[in-house]
């Protein structure tokens, strides 16, 4: 084991070598600004790019839900691509304390995944229907149910049944 006298000379030496190796030039600060800018630049401008793309794509899926008819391919790929892109977008603006426009890509992300989902269940157009249409099949129903002890007090639970047509 090493002394506390040796101990406390490496860590002074240490401490040492760290403090020379961080310093910086007087420039630096220059350089942290110009850093930010750029971030600014492309980080919003991308983001933004992303938010458009998301809202044009959940407006062309919702107005195909809406009319019950399945959109193109390309819309919901784009729905699929720009809800992911902006989910992840907004996570990581998030993540850096840009709530706003991390909270709307956020936001929208979900927006535009989730009406991509919703137009994907869509039938397609010529599409055949079930041939178990209009036909009552039997199903089974979970239900809260209330049944008597052998003390005399009631338990509750959940109940299986077999509803047949």
């Amino acid at each position: 084991m090493q002394s506390p006298k040796r101990y406390r000379s490496v860590v002074v030496a240490v401490a040492t070598l760290a403090t020379l190796g961080l310093s910086r030039p007087a420039d630096a600060q220059a350089e942290e600004n110009w850093g930010a800018v750029v971030y600014v630049i492309i980080g919003y401008t991308v983001n933004s790019l992303l938010i458009v793309g998301g809202v044009v794509a959940t407006i062309a899926n919702m107005a195909a839900v809406s009319s019950n008819e399945r959109p193109s391919d390309g819309w919901l790929g784009a729905g699929y691509a720009l809800g992911g892109l902006n989910i992840i977008a907004g996570s990581v603006a998030l993540s850096f304390e840009h709530y706003v426009i991390g909270g709307v890509g956020l936001g929208v992300g979900l927006l535009s995944a989730g009406m991509g989902i919703a137009a994907h269940s869509q039938p397609e157009v010529g599409a055949k229907s079930s041939p178990l249409v209009g036909v009552d099949l039997p199903r089974w129903i979970v239900a809260p149910t209330i049944f008597p002890s052998q003390s005399g007090a009631h338990g509750v639970g959940l109940g299986l049944r077999l509803a047949l047509p």
